[in-house]
This record gives structure tokens, C-alpha cells and sequence, in this order.
């Protein structure tokens, strides 16, 4: 299976772009090699530990994701207690709000170094915030239990 072919299954069965480039940099010496059974085993477990981490990291961003609509839902669904002026008011806002996330660009590629650079920029306005973004931790964040039936 050549490294292309790899890729357009990986993709249409991950469902999202994010994280390509290790991965990316991982299989590029499948191009080297007619069968992947040709791989040194070293090649081939650094090749499924990218996979392996971009796997839990895709399935971890999905359950987060999932659970956090359902907390946006409940909490839109709350302003239905509200009085009738202020729902209204909050009405006439939502409508002439306008979120424009960036746009993907074909061919456009998009750094590590800028994206850790954006990450510092991010952790510096919650500093100047005083808010605490190292009381997050990874390992925190992975024992909380968002949905147990997402597998």
C-alpha cells in the first residue's frame, strides 16, 4: 500500500486533518519500502506509535468536544427561564453576532513553531488575566470522565 493510498484511508477513516504533519513525517519512509512487512521493527513501532498517540488523541478530542455541545445545549436551553425582555434583548444580540473562525487554505501549510507560538501568545493573555492555565494538566484532564459510553 503506498504511503498516498495509506493516507486518503487514514484520513477518511479519522475524520479530521489535525495532527497530519507528525504523522506525515512518520510514513514518509513507507515511500522507501514496496511492503510495509520490509520495515525494520523499530520503523515499524515508531510508525504505530504515532498512529497509536494520533488515535487517543482524536478519540480524546471527540469525547471532549461531544461533551461540551451537550453543556452549550443544557446551558441555551436555560435561557428559556428567562423574562421575556431580557430573552428578547438576548435575541437581538445572538442575531447581529458574527464569529468568522480562519479559513483553510488549500496548500497552506501550517507550522509547529507557529502554533506553539500562538499557544504562548494564549498562555500569556490568561496570565495577564490571572487566569491559571498550569492548574490544567494533562494528567488531569485525562482522569476526568466526560462520556464513559464513548469508546
Amino acid at each position: 500500500m503506498g504511503c498516498v493510498t495509506f493516507f486518503n484511508l487514514f484520513l477518511a477513516k479519522s475524520g479530521t486533518q489535525d495532527c497530519l504533519e507528525p504523522v506525515i513525517l512518520a510514513l514518509r519512509k513507507i515511500e522507501e519500502y514496496e511492503f510495509a512487512e520490509k520495515l525494520s521493527p523499530e520503523d515499524r513501532e515508531s510508525i504505530c506509535r504515532v498512529i497509536g498517540k494520533f488515535a487517543h488523541a482524536t478519540k480524546r478530542r471527540i469525547q471532549i468536544d461531544n461533551y461540551f455541545s451537550n453543556e452549550f445545549i443544557d446551558l441555551l436551553q436555560s435561557c428559556d427561564c428567562l423574562p421575556d425582555e431580557i430573552k428578547q434583548k438576548v435575541l437581538e444580540i445572538e442575531i447581529a453576532e458574527k464569529m468568522n473562525p480562519p479559513l483553510e487554505k488549500r496548500k497552506k501549510k501550517i507550522p509547529i513553531r507557529e502554533l506553539e507560538h500562538d499557544v504562548k501568545v494564549i498562555g500569556k493573555e490568561a496570565e495577564a488575566r490571572e487566569i491559571d492555565v498550569t492548574a490544567v494538566t494533562k494528567e488531569k484532564i485525562e482522569t476526568i470522565t466526560l462520556n464513559k459510553y464513548i469508546e
